[in-house]
């Protein structure tokens, strides 16, 4: 009896856990962020080989993440962050944006 209370008291705290964050696979290795909300959608995301549909249909969190912590420094270095404002910056990035989600959805 007392085992069966202890693995259910641990699929419990599992179970919690998971529902409480991202467990992402990068090309460097893995990387875990808390949740926006309680659920085990996106519990684990190999992202190595995602492309912009991916990106658009996963969970919000996840795509921002990669986006402004981990490639954040290589979209500047495409907008060319050495002249500019951050908005400058932003405002090309986004045109930039814009300009290939139209050529790829025409």
């Amino acid at each position: 009896m007392k085992t069966i209370i202890a693995v259910v008291l641990v699929a419990a705290v599992v179970a919690g856990i998971l529902l409480n964050i991202h467990i992402i696979r990068l090309d460097e290795g893995f990387e875990v962020i808390s949740k926006d909300q309680m659920t085990f959608r996106d519990t684990y995301a190999d992202v190595r080989n995602w492309g912009l549909k991916d990106y658009m249909s996963h969970a919000p969190r996840i795509r921002n993440y990669l986006l402004y912590e981990k490639q954040y420094a290589a979209l500047m270095k495409i907008v060319g962050n050495n002249k500019g404002t951050f908005q400058d910056e932003a405002n090309q990035l986004m045109d930039s944006a814009k300009k290939k989600f139209n050529e790829l959805f025409k």
